[in-house]
């Protein structure tokens, strides 16, 4: 039985990557304790709340914070910086060193803003850092990212990475840019869900439904795959089921020309395997404005194929390598609307059934059975 502390700044009862870790552990009848923000589920384990700032004090945090950033910029100090990473995402060193009890096996960080104070934590205790992001890439459109926010995630990088004991990542390109920009090794863990669930074999041969769910970001660019939509043939189907700010899921609302596409309200996280099932094809078309967008594996493309369904995405090419690959459906040749939609006419009943069924096969290897053998040889 190992004693393990689970970090991250996420609800990590529901975010899918902790949350799965935690799965792990308690089915290995390990101890386990969570640093995290506020959790919609109750826990049998012991958890800390990271509380967000609101009110007055979240602006006047976030101008000391943007003052402060200024300031390392010219004066650059390790003690300064990680005060005020600490400080802006309300790391309150002292409450944790009161909950934490220094005689872990394990410390498993999943954020990078996390990490110096992971590393202080760590003492006999092995790091295991998981890089979900190519976090000095995320954002680099923002001029405040670019001039302030960079410089600080690569700082934190270089620090500390080589303090890990294991590291993780995401999928195999994402592998290759850690190794060959910091010369340290990284091991591969898949974002899948923890079990599979198909609906019937029978695919309704006078509509086809696709659906899309998951965070509407406006760097994601959602608003592409409705135009992508509009102007399918009336036997074709589409559900957005989204998350994140209702101010701009009510701007891509204004984008919907067709009756035969919907926005939906999110379901929750345990019902989404379900919810898919009932469709045809996951679709996803991700504008590639950064390195760690261009890269992405996310969560939804396993649900995906863990829910026996045909995928139709952009050229991004992590994920049309394994959609052809495995023949689980077609990617765009560009990332366009046009090219988008013209894609999607491409998909009949014949091709559909083919890549259903090569979906549930390949949910034979992209499980998190698959991956927890992974994680176990690990540690």
């Amino acid at each position: 039985m190992k004693k393990i502390l689970l970090m991250c700044l996420a609800d990590a009862t529901i975010n899918p990557r902790p949350s799965r870790f935690i799965h792990y552990f308690e089915s290995k009848k390990d101890i386990i304790e969570v640093i995290g923000l506020q959790p919609k589920k109750k826990t049998n384990y012991k958890y800390f709340e990271i509380k967000n700032f609101s009110g007055f004090k979240k602006y006047f945090v976030k101008a000391l914070s943007l003052f402060l950033l200024i300031i390392q910029k010219v004066y650059k100090n390790n003690t300064l910086s990680n005060f005020t990473n600490n400080m802006r995402y309300n790391i309150n060193k002292k409450e944790i060193e009161r909950f934490v009890h220094h005689d872990y096996d394990y410390i498993f960080c999943e954020d990078l803003q996390l990490l110096p104070i992971a590393v202080e934590l760590k003492r006999s205790a092995k790091l295991v850092f998981d890089a979900r992001e190519i976090y000095a890439e995320q954002n680099s459109k923002s001029l405040f990212f670019k001039f302030i926010e960079k410089s600080e995630r690569e700082r934190m990088l270089k620090q500390y990475l080589s303090k890990c004991d294991i590291r993780l990542t995401v999928n195999d390109k994402i592998k290759d840019y850690y190794e060959l920009k910091y010369g340290l090794d990284f091991h591969v863990i898949f974002s899948t869900p923890l079990k599979s669930n198909f609906s019937s074999d029978i695919i309704n041969k006078k509509e086809i439904k696709l659906v899309h769910h998951g965070l509407a970001n406006k760097n994601r660019h959602i608003e592409n795959m409705i135009l992508a939509c509009n102007t399918l043939p009336k036997n074709f189907y589409i559900d957005f089921y989204l998350t994140g700010s209702q101010q701009y899921i009510e701007k891509l609302k204004s984008y919907i020309r067709s009756d035969n596409v919907k926005i939906l309200p999110p379901v929750d996280f345990e019902d989404i395997a379900v919810t898919l099932s009932a469709y045809d094809v996951g679709i996803y078309l991700l504008k590639p404005e950064n390195l760690n967008l261009e890269l992405s594996l996310p969560n939804k493309f396993f649900e995906y194929i863990n829910s026996g369904l045909a995928l139709c995405t952009g050229p991004s090419p992590v994920m049309s390598e394994i959609i052809e690959k495995n023949g689980l459906g077609l990617s765009s040749k560009t990332f366009s609307v046009q090219s988008f939609n013209e894609t999607i006419k491409k998909l009949n009943h014949s091709n559909l059934k083919i890549f259903k069924e090569n979906s549930r096969n390949a949910s034979k290897i992209y499980n998190w059975s698959n991956q927890e053998k992974i994680l176990s040889s690990l540690l």
